[in-house]
Protein backbone atom coordinates (compact mmCIF):
# COMPACT_ATOMS: atom_id res chain seq x y z
CA UNK A 1 0.00 0.00 0.00
CA UNK A 2 1.30 3.55 -1.16
CA UNK A 3 0.71 6.80 -0.06
CA UNK A 4 -2.21 5.77 2.71
CA UNK A 5 -4.05 9.13 4.36
CA UNK A 6 -1.57 11.51 2.75
CA UNK A 7 -3.82 13.83 1.36
CA UNK A 8 -3.07 12.42 -2.14
CA UNK A 9 -0.12 14.42 -2.76
CA UNK A 10 2.54 12.25 -3.70
CA UNK A 11 5.84 14.16 -5.25
CA UNK A 12 7.76 12.67 -7.71
CA UNK A 13 10.35 14.94 -8.84
CA UNK A 14 13.44 14.67 -11.14
CA UNK A 15 16.15 17.54 -10.59
CA UNK A 16 19.64 17.82 -12.99
CA UNK A 17 22.29 18.34 -11.35
CA UNK A 18 25.39 20.58 -12.90
CA UNK A 19 28.75 21.96 -12.74
CA UNK A 20 27.32 25.06 -11.03
CA UNK A 21 26.54 23.09 -7.92
CA UNK A 22 29.08 20.81 -7.16
CA UNK A 23 28.65 17.24 -6.23
CA UNK A 24 29.82 13.72 -5.69
CA UNK A 25 27.57 10.54 -5.07
CA UNK A 26 28.04 6.87 -4.39
CA UNK A 27 25.71 4.04 -5.22
CA UNK A 28 28.10 1.47 -3.58
CA UNK A 29 27.35 -1.22 -1.09
CA UNK A 30 25.14 -4.05 -0.37
CA UNK A 31 23.34 -5.28 2.72
CA UNK A 32 25.21 -4.44 5.47
CA UNK A 33 24.98 -6.13 9.07
CA UNK A 34 26.26 -5.06 12.76
CA UNK A 35 25.30 -6.03 16.39
CA UNK A 36 27.95 -3.55 18.23
CA UNK A 37 26.56 -0.61 20.54
CA UNK A 38 29.68 1.66 18.92
CA UNK A 39 29.64 3.13 15.42
CA UNK A 40 30.82 0.17 12.72
CA UNK A 41 31.40 1.34 8.80
CA UNK A 42 29.45 0.08 5.98
CA UNK A 43 30.71 -1.08 3.24
CA UNK A 44 30.24 0.98 0.34
CA UNK A 45 28.53 4.29 1.27
CA UNK A 46 31.75 6.38 0.86
CA UNK A 47 31.90 9.48 -1.20
CA UNK A 48 35.51 11.21 -1.66
CA UNK A 49 34.47 15.31 -2.49
CA UNK A 50 36.40 18.49 -3.41
CA UNK A 51 34.57 21.55 -1.49
CA UNK A 52 35.18 24.46 -3.86
CA UNK A 53 34.37 27.13 -0.77
CA UNK A 54 34.33 27.62 2.67
CA UNK A 55 31.59 29.48 2.99
CA UNK A 56 29.00 27.49 1.32
CA UNK A 57 26.96 24.42 2.32
CA UNK A 58 27.03 20.98 2.22
CA UNK A 59 24.10 19.39 1.66
CA UNK A 60 23.95 15.29 2.50
CA UNK A 61 21.51 12.39 1.71
CA UNK A 62 21.08 8.91 2.51
CA UNK A 63 18.73 7.05 1.28
CA UNK A 64 18.77 3.10 2.02
CA UNK A 65 16.82 0.73 3.86
CA UNK A 66 16.94 0.42 8.20
CA UNK A 67 16.44 -2.38 10.47
CA UNK A 68 17.28 -1.98 14.03
CA UNK A 69 17.04 -4.20 17.10
CA UNK A 70 16.30 -7.99 15.37
CA UNK A 71 13.61 -9.92 17.61
CA UNK A 72 13.62 -7.70 20.50
CA UNK A 73 10.89 -5.53 21.74
CA UNK A 74 12.23 -2.06 22.16
CA UNK A 75 15.58 -2.28 20.20
CA UNK A 76 16.75 0.71 18.82
CA UNK A 77 20.12 1.54 16.82
CA UNK A 78 21.48 4.86 15.12
CA UNK A 79 22.96 5.56 11.24
CA UNK A 80 25.53 8.64 11.25
CA UNK A 81 27.02 9.62 8.10
CA UNK A 82 30.69 10.41 9.18
CA UNK A 83 33.12 13.35 7.58
CA UNK A 84 36.41 12.85 7.40
CA UNK A 85 36.40 9.67 9.57
CA UNK A 86 34.69 12.02 12.08
CA UNK A 87 31.31 12.19 14.28
CA UNK A 88 28.80 14.52 12.91
CA UNK A 89 25.30 16.08 13.72
CA UNK A 90 23.91 14.42 10.50
CA UNK A 91 22.68 11.12 12.11
CA UNK A 92 19.26 9.12 13.22
CA UNK A 93 17.83 6.70 14.85
CA UNK A 94 15.21 3.97 15.11
CA UNK A 95 13.11 2.12 17.59
CA UNK A 96 10.67 -0.28 17.58
CA UNK A 97 8.13 -1.73 20.54
CA UNK A 98 5.25 -3.57 19.70
CA UNK A 99 4.65 -6.18 21.84
CA UNK A 100 7.03 -8.92 20.70
CA UNK A 101 10.34 -9.39 18.95
CA UNK A 102 10.75 -7.15 15.47
CA UNK A 103 12.03 -7.63 12.38
CA UNK A 104 11.16 -4.08 10.34
CA UNK A 105 13.32 -3.42 7.42
CA UNK A 106 11.87 0.16 6.03
CA UNK A 107 13.11 2.12 3.55
CA UNK A 108 14.23 5.52 5.12
CA UNK A 109 16.00 8.84 3.72
CA UNK A 110 18.29 11.01 5.91
CA UNK A 111 19.12 14.73 4.94
CA UNK A 112 21.65 17.10 6.58
CA UNK A 113 22.73 20.57 6.20
CA UNK A 114 26.40 20.44 7.38
CA UNK A 115 28.04 24.21 7.42
CA UNK A 116 31.71 25.48 8.31
CA UNK A 117 33.42 22.87 6.09
CA UNK A 118 36.93 24.03 4.87
CA UNK A 119 37.24 24.12 1.18
CA UNK A 120 39.32 20.95 0.69
CA UNK A 121 39.32 17.35 -0.06
CA UNK A 122 37.11 15.20 2.31
CA UNK A 123 35.44 12.07 2.76
CA UNK A 124 32.02 10.90 3.80
CA UNK A 125 31.27 7.29 4.89
CA UNK A 126 28.42 5.75 6.79
CA UNK A 127 28.63 4.08 9.94
CA UNK A 128 25.94 1.62 11.97
CA UNK A 129 25.38 1.43 16.07
CA UNK A 130 23.26 -1.44 16.57
CA UNK A 131 22.40 0.38 20.33
CA UNK A 132 20.22 -2.03 21.97
CA UNK A 133 22.60 -4.92 20.97
CA UNK A 134 20.09 -6.60 18.60
CA UNK A 135 21.52 -6.64 15.19
CA UNK A 136 21.11 -3.73 12.99
CA UNK A 137 20.79 -3.63 9.00
CA UNK A 138 21.32 -1.45 6.79
CA UNK A 139 20.88 -1.98 2.34
CA UNK A 140 17.83 -5.34 3.10
CA UNK A 141 16.14 -5.53 -0.68
CA UNK A 142 17.66 -2.05 -1.52
CA UNK A 143 18.33 -2.03 -5.25
CA UNK A 144 21.22 0.16 -4.16
CA UNK A 145 21.99 2.55 -1.38
CA UNK A 146 22.70 6.41 -2.29
CA UNK A 147 24.93 8.40 -0.67
CA UNK A 148 24.89 12.27 -2.39
CA UNK A 149 26.49 15.46 -1.20
CA UNK A 150 26.14 18.64 -2.67
CA UNK A 151 27.49 22.12 -2.28
CA UNK A 152 24.98 24.94 -2.16
CA UNK A 153 25.49 28.08 -2.26
CA UNK A 154 24.42 30.27 1.02
CA UNK A 155 21.83 32.36 -1.13
CA UNK A 156 18.67 31.83 -2.03
CA UNK A 157 17.68 29.08 0.85
CA UNK A 158 16.44 29.16 4.15
CA UNK A 159 17.23 26.28 6.73
CA UNK A 160 17.16 25.63 10.47
CA UNK A 161 19.13 22.34 11.22
CA UNK A 162 18.95 22.09 14.82
CA UNK A 163 18.28 19.06 17.14
CA UNK A 164 15.62 19.54 19.39
CA UNK A 165 12.67 17.07 20.53
CA UNK A 166 9.13 17.90 20.47
CA UNK A 167 7.87 16.28 23.75
CA UNK A 168 4.54 14.64 23.32
CA UNK A 169 2.02 16.41 21.43
CA UNK A 170 -1.40 15.35 21.66
CA UNK A 171 -4.62 16.60 20.32
CA UNK A 172 -5.94 18.40 17.11
CA UNK A 173 -3.52 19.66 14.23
CA UNK A 174 -0.71 22.36 16.08
CA UNK A 175 3.07 23.45 15.69
CA UNK A 176 5.70 21.30 16.19
CA UNK A 177 8.07 23.70 18.73
CA UNK A 178 11.86 24.44 16.72
CA UNK A 179 10.54 23.73 13.14
CA UNK A 180 9.52 27.09 11.99
CA UNK A 181 11.40 29.37 9.42
CA UNK A 182 11.20 32.20 7.26
CA UNK A 183 11.90 32.30 3.63
CA UNK A 184 11.84 35.17 1.41
CA UNK A 185 10.71 34.49 -2.05
CA UNK A 186 12.43 35.99 -4.42
CA UNK A 187 10.55 36.71 -7.34
CA UNK A 188 7.18 36.32 -8.94
CA UNK A 189 6.37 32.92 -10.39
CA UNK A 190 8.90 31.21 -8.26
CA UNK A 191 8.43 27.43 -7.32
CA UNK A 192 9.86 26.98 -3.62
CA UNK A 193 11.07 23.25 -2.62
CA UNK A 194 10.81 22.28 1.04
CA UNK A 195 12.38 19.19 2.31
CA UNK A 196 11.93 18.42 6.22
CA UNK A 197 14.18 15.45 7.87
CA UNK A 198 13.29 14.46 11.25
CA UNK A 199 12.31 11.60 13.10
CA UNK A 200 8.48 10.94 14.03
CA UNK A 201 6.78 8.51 16.77
CA UNK A 202 2.82 8.35 16.21
CA UNK A 203 -0.27 7.59 18.39
CA UNK A 204 2.43 6.24 21.35
CA UNK A 205 0.89 3.65 23.46
CA UNK A 206 -2.53 2.78 20.46
CA UNK A 207 -3.12 0.26 17.94
CA UNK A 208 -4.28 0.04 14.72
CA UNK A 209 -4.74 4.34 14.63
CA UNK A 210 -2.90 7.19 12.93
CA UNK A 211 -0.61 10.12 13.50
CA UNK A 212 0.42 12.80 11.02
CA UNK A 213 2.45 15.84 10.41
CA UNK A 214 2.10 18.51 7.52
CA UNK A 215 3.65 21.41 6.10
CA UNK A 216 2.38 24.84 6.60
CA UNK A 217 3.02 28.05 4.88
CA UNK A 218 1.90 31.48 6.48
CA UNK A 219 0.22 29.37 9.15
CA UNK A 220 -2.41 27.35 6.60
CA UNK A 221 -1.96 23.97 5.71
CA UNK A 222 -0.56 23.27 2.33
CA UNK A 223 -2.07 19.56 1.74
CA UNK A 224 1.73 18.02 1.95
CA UNK A 225 1.63 15.80 4.70
CA UNK A 226 2.88 12.47 5.71
CA UNK A 227 1.52 9.42 8.78
CA UNK A 228 2.68 6.78 10.23
CA UNK A 229 0.26 3.51 10.99
CA UNK A 230 1.10 0.75 12.80
CA UNK A 231 -1.00 -2.40 13.91
CA UNK A 232 -0.46 -5.66 15.53
CA UNK A 233 -2.51 -8.64 16.30
CA UNK A 234 -3.79 -8.78 19.67
CA UNK A 235 -3.74 -4.77 20.39
CA UNK A 236 -0.40 -4.48 21.74
CA UNK A 237 0.47 -0.92 22.36
CA UNK A 238 2.68 0.73 19.82
CA UNK A 239 6.17 3.10 19.80
CA UNK A 240 8.07 3.42 16.60
CA UNK A 241 10.55 6.25 16.02
CA UNK A 242 11.35 6.01 12.85
CA UNK A 243 12.91 8.20 10.40
CA UNK A 244 10.80 10.50 8.73
CA UNK A 245 11.67 12.85 5.08
CA UNK A 246 9.21 14.96 3.71
CA UNK A 247 9.79 16.72 0.24
CA UNK A 248 7.07 19.63 -0.78
CA UNK A 249 7.02 21.50 -3.62
CA UNK A 250 5.19 24.85 -3.59
CA UNK A 251 3.97 27.29 -6.27
CA UNK A 252 3.10 30.96 -6.45
CA UNK A 253 4.45 32.34 -3.72
CA UNK A 254 4.16 36.11 -3.31
CA UNK A 255 7.62 37.45 -3.42
CA UNK A 256 8.57 38.68 0.16
CA UNK A 257 8.88 36.51 3.76
CA UNK A 258 6.44 33.63 3.95
CA UNK A 259 6.78 31.30 7.10
CA UNK A 260 7.24 27.81 6.74
CA UNK A 261 6.53 25.25 9.73
CA UNK A 262 6.06 21.73 10.63
CA UNK A 263 2.33 20.92 12.00
CA UNK A 264 1.32 17.74 13.90
CA UNK A 265 -2.50 16.16 14.90
CA UNK A 266 -2.85 12.41 16.61
CA UNK A 267 -6.63 13.05 14.89
CA UNK A 268 -7.30 9.17 13.68
CA UNK A 269 -8.60 9.40 9.94
CA UNK A 270 -11.31 7.10 10.14
CA UNK A 271 -13.71 7.96 13.05
CA UNK A 272 -12.13 11.55 14.16
CA UNK A 273 -11.20 10.32 17.24
CA UNK A 274 -7.59 10.88 19.23
CA UNK A 275 -5.11 8.33 20.58
CA UNK A 276 -2.03 8.81 21.88
CA UNK A 277 0.67 11.22 21.53
CA UNK A 278 3.18 12.36 18.48
CA UNK A 279 7.08 12.83 19.29
CA UNK A 280 9.47 14.48 17.10
CA UNK A 281 13.26 14.46 16.62
CA UNK A 282 14.04 11.48 19.03
CA UNK A 283 17.68 10.04 18.47
CA UNK A 284 18.17 12.93 16.05
CA UNK A 285 21.36 14.81 15.26
CA UNK A 286 19.57 17.61 13.04
CA UNK A 287 15.41 17.96 12.53
CA UNK A 288 15.81 19.48 9.32
CA UNK A 289 13.97 22.28 7.57
CA UNK A 290 14.98 23.59 4.26
CA UNK A 291 13.30 25.94 2.16
CA UNK A 292 14.73 26.60 -1.36
CA UNK A 293 13.67 29.63 -4.54
CA UNK A 294 13.78 26.74 -7.48
CA UNK A 295 15.27 28.41 -10.83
Amino acid sequence: YIGGWTNGNAVLLAEELDGTKPYAFSKAGGPSTTTSTSYAKMNGRQVTFLKQSASTLLKVTLADTLRVGYVQNGGWGTVMVRLDGVNTSCYTGKYDAQGTGSDYHNPFVLTCILPNVSAAQHTLDVALSANSGGEAYLGWERSNPLLLVEELPNTGLTYSNMGFVSGDLSGGWAGVGARQIIHNVSAPGKTVKVTYSDTFRAVAGCNARWGFFQLYVDYKPTGCMNGQHVSVSGNAPQDHHHPANLTCLIPNLTPGPHTFSIWSTTQHSWDGTFCGSNYFGWNRGQNLLLVEDLP
